[in-house]
Parts: C-alpha cells; structure tokens; sequence
C-alpha cells in the first residue's frame, strides 16, 4: 500500500488539499483558506520540511534539511522580512531581519568561530565581527551621531575604543602585554590625550595650561619634560 491520502475540501472560498504518502514518507499538505495559503512538504527520509505560509501581507516560508543540516526561514510580515539560513555541519547560521527600516543581519560560522552582527534600526547601526580562533572583536555603533568602534584582539591583547558621542570623541587603546593605555578626548573644543605604560609613568600630550590643571588636581604630582618636549606626569612618592 502506498497510503495515498488526498483531500480537497471547498467550502466558501476556502480550500483544503491534503497529499500523504507514509510509505516513502512524503507528506504534502496545501491548505487555502480565505486568502491565506499553507503549503508544508514533508519528507522524513531525506528530513525535508518546506511551508509556506500567505495571510493577507503575511508570508512564512520554512525550508529545513536535516541531513544536510539546512535551515532557511524566510518570513514576510507586513513589511518586516525575517530570513534566517542554518547550516549546522559547517556550522553557519545567517539570519537577516527587516523589520520597518529595522535591518539586523547575523551570520554565525561555529567552524572559524566568526559571528558577524550587522543592526540597522532608524539611524542607528551596529556592527559586529567576532572571529574566536585569533580572537577578534569589532564592534561599530552609531547612534544618531554617535559612534562606539571596539577593536579586541587576545593574542597581541589589543583593544581599541573609538567613541563619538554629539562633538565629544573617545579613543582608548589598550595594549595588555605591554601595558600601554592610550586616550584621546575630545570634548567641548578641548582635547586630552593620555598615554599610559603601566611600567613607567602617564604622559600628557596637550597644552601646557590643560596639563598644569590636571596636575593641579591631581597632587601630589611633579611637572616634568620627558623625550621630545613630551610632557610627563610623575608621582612624588616615585620619586
């Protein structure tokens, strides 16, 4: 026996076909009601699953593989789209949501260890790379008009911040091996950049008159001249 099942079912306007085959483990299933159409495949050898979905401007469209591991998703809502894309033998997830101007996109490599984030939502934008195996992390914001960028890198331990927030810009970088800290502030026209050796003293990179005030409220400290007219910050009790 095959075990053939077919249904049609018409009833004002609506329509119901169902297609069943057990022993080759097929199933088919086309359902329309109103205006709204289904369609689910159904195939258990090969684990193949397909549905589609329409309701009014809402669509919904499954495809899965399990045996090569393939998962797409592909949904319409509105005007918001979701599709997501899995491959768990190469260990790949990609996922794409738009939803309004919202826009977020997501891809996943478990091999590599690579997790790409993009976030598109009204003017805002995020993006992110993480790469795990030589341990990169890049993160970009904008936010209205600010902007956030992390740069981590474990093996050389680096880390790199760059942030611009209205007219105010931040820049850290970070250097753990060699205890290198370096800040560039920019607020209000005034600028202050640090550099900091964790080993030796903090160096201050402006004016004179920005750095005699830092000093000032930060006694006991001594003003002094280091390499190339760079003036540095030294702790009496170093001394």
């Amino acid at each position: 026996m095959n075990r053939l099942l077919i249904v049609h079912v018409s009833s004002e306007n609506r329509l119901l076909i169902i297609l069943v085959f057990k022993e080759n483990r097929l199933q088919i299933v086309h359902v329309f009601i109103e205006n709204c159409l289904l369609i689910v495949h159904v195939f258990s050898e090969n684990h193949l699953l397909i549905v589609h979905v329409s309701s009014d401007n809402h669509i919904l469209i499954v495809h899965v593989f399990s045996e090569n591991r393939l998962l797409i998703d592909h949904v319409f809502i509105e005007n918001c789209l979701l599709i997501d894309h899995v491959f768990s033998e190469n260990g790949l997830l990609i996922v794409h949501v738009f939803s309004e101007n919202h826009l977020l996109i997501v891809h996943v490599f478990s091999d590599n260890h690579l997790l790409i984030v993009h976030v598109f939502s009204e003017n805002r934008l995020l993006i992110v790379h993480v790469l795990f195996e030589n341990c990169l992390l890049i993160v970009h914001v904008f936010s209205e008009n600010r902007l956030v960028i992390v740069h981590a890198s474990s093996d050389n331990h680096l880390l790199i911040v760059h942030v611009f927030s209205e007219n105010h810009l931040l820049i850290v970088h970070a250097f753990s091996e060699n205890h290198l800290l370096i800040v560039h502030v920019f607020s209000e026209n005034r600028l202050l950049i640090v550099h900091g050796l964790m080993d030796e003293n903090v160096h201050f990179l402006h004016t004179s008159k920005l750095v005699n005030a830092l000093v000032k409220a930060c006694k006991p400290h001594t003003l002094q001249v280091s390499g190339r007219g760079q003036l540095s910050w030294r702790s009496e009790n170093s001394l």
